[in-house]
């Protein structure tokens, strides 16, 4: 049964479709013929999917539940774009791990927030709070993009949590903000990045065919 649960592990932790365990089994079966344990090892992906959705991610979830509820802990948080019907908003969070004796950042929860305003954004992660029953004075740290719907000093996400708990920390995304400075500098030039990529790569093919040193000045 280990070895199963090892497996679905790792299945989950490298996003890896269900279809492989089917494989795997006879697999394995092949590779160690002198083992008992490879010869009578069964998990295909019916028994992988209910090892990792009613065994091992109930028994993480609660791990990370049981973290946030004792000690301090920060909040990640990004709205999807995804043109569909249904929009999530990701929540993780960031603990100190005395095991790993290092921050670990966790996986929360993923709520549907279709319409993200400020309010509706908050409304879904305090129901999260409060489906598991996380305190907000655990709370010491905030990060997300820079959009004023999640940072604004009025009427965001952010300032929503600062009545929750004014003695918390906020950080936006320097992911983000190096994308916003990107996005400027790229307005600036006189051609497109993409046309310039074109002419470079049709260029070289061009000075290769004929036989030439693209590097070479003479």
């Amino acid at each position: 049964m280990s070895a199963e649960i090892y497996f679905s592990l790792f299945v989950a932790e490298h996003n890896l479709p269900f279809l492989v365990a089917d494989h795997l089994t006879p697999l394995t079966k092949v590779m160690f013929p002198d083992s008992h344990i490879a010869q009578s090892y069964s998990c295909a992906r019916t028994k992988a999917t209910a090892i990792i959705t009613h065994a091992l991610a109930p028994s993480l979830r609660n791990m990370v539940n049981d973290k946030c509820r004792s000690e301090p802990f920060s909040i990640l948080c990004d709205g999807g774009n995804d043109m569909t019907d249904h929009k999530y908003f990701t929540v993780l969070v960031r603990y100190w791990c005395n095991r790993n004796n290092q921050a670990m950042t966790r996986f929360l929860a993923m709520p549907i927030c279709s319409i993200a305003t400020a309010q509706n954004l908050f409304d879904a992660l305090s129901t999260v709070f409060e489906e598991r029953n996380l305190p907000w004075e655990n709370v010491i740290g905030f990060a997300s993009d820079t959009a004023n719907v999640m940072v604004g000093a009025r009427n965001s996400v952010l300032s929503r949590i600062g009545e929750k708990q004014p003695r918390m920390f906020s950080l936006g995304c320097l992911c983000n903000l190096a994308h916003l400075v990107g996005a400027a500098v790229l307005k600036s030039l006189p051609i497109s990045v993409d046309v310039l990529l074109i002419d470079v790569f049709t260029t070289s093919n061009i000075v290769l065919r004929d036989g030439k040193n693209f590097c070479d000045p003479s």
